[in-house]
């Protein structure tokens, strides 16, 4: 009779055990209150004669040893008889998660976005939180997309995500933190190497391939005289897009050579390459001091001249856009991160169709490419329609022109090559360099 007894009394406990999503130390068949049904329960299993789910043993390990015997016994008969207050005990959180994750994508000039594989077998809501990112801060997230802003530089990050599962009343909350290691490449649009200018059309006659510095020199022919159109690809534009000045007593006799090959001298980049063509329009009748008649010159992160606000200059900026300035004041310049100015005449779509000359101008296509056109026979507006027209490059200013025009190359050998030159002595360069 009594192991009948014993056996309904065992059925009933398995009968309830779960139905509480609280547990309490001692309710060992986690119906909500201690009794002698628990006590009866931990003899049981010391015995031998029944067995306990994984949460049960939990419940009966009265003093959290990790293990049930007569000490847990003893203590919940203790608990029993004092009447003791139910105390609650909380299971570890399951949450789990791919902890080194990755992503690679192209360079873009418009956000983009990542899902973040998510946490599973967690118990509670879980939210994402970046805890540290490289100097920039490209990154944000809301909830499990991560986000990276437009024109985030090429290279590596190493992204910190802390992942927290909340828990509940059985449940303790766990905290993970994963790694996202971001890779940007080069943007899959590289002028460069555009197919379109492979053709019949287009004669080249200079190339130069690097990581950071790719440029194209294509002869063009237009209402029958020919141009050169040169596609550059720079990595980071605010410190490859640099002006080389002439010295105030030697404005009148050094060439533009000279001017370049100091630049190469001074700043170590005999073994880089880079592509040059005269700057600043200017008039020689007004520089008395080696540097454009007017406006303001900055050279390698300093202000050389800085002449009333009546030109128009251009310089990239901070976030690495080329950038016009009129009117203009070189402080205002200098504070939004211009290393390198460079007077022009104005933006090309601004001109009236004007007189027929060689004319040289530049325009910026994207973040990281470039177009300048070195023509021998064009108006000024009818220059940027024609970079327009071909390239796609919408906002063009016309440099120097004329007698100044100028074009030198360099590749990873010492020496700068002349692909053309004009008559007149110029006072600055503009030139692209390899990093």
């Amino acid at each position: 009779m009594k192991k009948i007894l014993y056996l309904l009394v065992i059925l009933f406990i398995f009968s309830v055990i779960n139905v509480y999503a609280v547990q309490y130390i001692g309710d060992v068949d986690n119906n909500g209150k201690i009794n002698s049904l628990d006590y009866i329960l931990i003899r049981k299993y010391i015995l031998g004669v029944i067995t306990l789910d994984e949460n049960a043993i939990i419940r009966a390990n009265i003093n959290k040893d990790n293990k049930v015997n007569p000490a847990d016994y003893i203590l919940l008969r203790k608990m029993i008889l004092n009447n003791d207050s139910l105390v609650p005990i909380k299971l570890d959180n399951t949450m789990v998660i791919t902890e080194n994750q990755s992503w690679s994508t192209n360079y873009s000039e418009a956000e983009q976005e990542k899902k973040i594989i998510e946490a599973t077998k967690a118990v509670g809501n879980v939210s994402y939180t970046i805890s540290s990112q490289p100097t920039g801060n490209y990154f944000t997230n809301s909830g499990s997309t991560l986000k990276m802003k437009a024109n985030t530089p090429v290279g590596t990050y190493s992204i910190k995500i802390k992942v927290e599962a909340q828990g509940n009343n059985n449940y303790n909350s766990k905290s993970l933190e994963i790694t996202m290691k971001v890779t940007v490449n080069e943007p899959l649009y590289i002028i460069t190497e555009d197919s379109k200018y492979s053709n019949s059309e287009y004669k080249e006659i200079s190339r130069y391939n690097s990581a950071t510095l790719k440029y194209r020199l294509l002869n063009y022919t237009y209402n029958h005289h020919q141009n050169t159109f040169i596609l550059v690809y720079v990595e980071n534009p605010l410190v490859q897009l640099n002006s080389a000045l002439a010295t105030p007593d030697a404005l009148h006799s050094t060439d533009a050579e000279t001017i370049l090959n100091n630049e190469i001298k001074n700043y170590g980049y005999q073994n880089k390459g880079l592509v040059a063509v005269n700057a600043s329009f200017y008039r020689p009748t007004n520089n008395v001091d080696g540097t454009p008649w007017d406006g303001v010159v900055i050279s390698h992160g300093k202000i050389v001249k800085n002449t009333g606000n009546s030109a128009i200059v251009i310089g990239i900026n901070h976030d690495n856009t080329l950038k016009m300035y009129y009117p203009q004041s070189a402080s205002n310049i200098f504070s939004d991160g211009v290393k390198n100015s460079f007077v022009v005449s104005n933006k090309a779509s601004a001109h009236s169709a004007g007189e027929y000359a060689e004319r040289t101008q530049i325009c910026q296509l994207d973040k990281h490419n470039f177009v300048i056109l070195s023509g021998s026979y064009l108006q000024v507006k009818e220059g940027g329609e024609l970079i327009k027209n071909i390239t796609g490059c919408k906002e063009t200013y016309n440099l120097d022109g004329g007698g100044s025009r100028k074009i030198y190359t360099k590749d990873s050998s010492p020496n700068i090559k002349k692909e053309y030159g004009g008559i007149r002595i110029i006072p600055d360069m503009l030139y692209f360099v390899e990093k």
